[in-house]
């Protein structure tokens, strides 16, 4: 038997000048891509995030990221300059497909998880030209609340003329739902709900 979706909230943060102000720690750096574009931090960063959420059905895979990027998707890191590791990520697109796992949580722009020839049930993410939606932002648990964010990968798609940036949350994901919906000077993404999502 199919397992039930989660549940999930909308949320849509504006993108203001005030997200250029934030810093990073000291032994952290942001960045556009891979650093140096080095595919070896693509690989450790994907075993580390397997390692700090555990192994599920529509986990992403070196291909999804080639397959991503052709689609015109962004994608933005956190690099520990220290240990020399993706601790963080981010990923922001306009033309986004949500399918499920067989564990009921969503799955965003991940063709390796597709059956072959079987048809799945899909809808692309409605947004109007003004809004981006990002999807797979991740930090490593140890790194929660050290000065780690994502404020600059929301503040380069300002650049780029965007907004407002779309994304859903679990609702077990209540970190995630707190920092969504704080206020921006007081370090959060001051989003809003606009959405409380059936499928």
């Amino acid at each position: 038997m199919e397992s039930s979706k989660e549940k999930l909230i909308r949320l849509e943060s504006p993108l203001v000048k005030e997200f250029e102000d934030y810093q990073l720690s000291d032994d952290l750096e942001y960045h556009e891509g891979l650093p140096n574009g080095d595919i070896k931090y693509l690989k450790q960063g994907l075993k580390s995030f397997q390692e700090d959420i555990g192994d599920y059905d529509g986990q992403w895979v070196e291909e999804d990221y080639k397959w991503r990027i052709k689609n015109g998707d962004c994608f933005f890191t956190i690099l520990h300059k220290e240990y020399d590791k993706v601790i963080g990520w981010l990923w922001v697109g306009t033309n986004v497909h949500k399918t499920w796992d067989t564990n009921g949580c969503p799955v965003y722009n991940t063709p390796s998880t597709l059956p072959i020839n079987k048809p799945i049930e899909s809808s692309r993410i409605e947004m109007n030209s003004r809004q981006c939606y990002g999807y797979n932002i991740w930090i490593h648990r140890e790194y929660y609340g050290k000065g780690t964010t994502h404020h600059l990968g929301f503040n380069h798609m300002r650049k780029k003329g965007f907004k407002y940036m779309l994304y859903d949350i679990e609702l077990w994901n209540k970190r995630a739902l707190q920092f969504g919906l704080k206020g921006l000077h007081d370090g959060g993404m001051g989003a809003n709900i606009v959405d409380l999502l059936q499928k």
